[in-house]
């Protein structure tokens, strides 16, 4: 499923660096995701993000199922540590499009912020998927957007 996912959401993006980036994300957070998926659980999509967490951004994903979101992120170069958090869609009260500034060697990138029970800031990592991901990923958790 998880796997499902990550290819059905490269194909949506059509991008290189954007399916490089969630080859790397299921490289740090595969393991995490796969153990809050039930052998019922459909297609969703599958975000490499990074996460705004204590002050910085960590990388991560967003695996979006039929009724939650299972958000997953790393700290740490090498005490690698791991994190999930499921997040209900029905807990969801605001979802947010935003950009980080630019600066002369970065482009501005999606942020996501998404109002739960906790509040959650996402940094989509590449400028390539921004007209597409953050679009699909509001709609699917506020549930404006569904994958029947």
């Amino acid at each position: 499923m998880v796997v499902s996912s990550l290819e059905f959401t490269c194909v949506q993006v059509a991008s290189k660096r954007f399916e490089s980036l969630s080859f790397r994300a299921v490289k740090l957070v595969g393991r995490e995701v796969v153990a809050q998926v039930r052998p019922t659980d459909r297609t969703g999509l599958f975000v490499p993000v990074s996460f705004y967490i204590n002050g910085k951004f960590e990388p991560g994903a967003v695996v979006t199922l039929e009724d939650r979101a299972i958000f997953a992120w790393v700290t740490g170069n090498i005490r690698i540590k791991n994190f999930e958090a499921v997040v209900p869609y029905n807990s969801v009260t605001a979802v947010k499009d935003s950009e980080t500034e630019p600066t002369r060697t970065a482009p501005a990138l999606p942020l996501i912020t998404v109002t739960a029970d906790n509040q959650w800031l996402l940094r989509i990592e590449t400028t390539e998927a921004s007209p597409k991901i953050p679009f699909l990923l509001g709609g699917v958790l506020t549930g404006a957007s569904t994958f029947d």
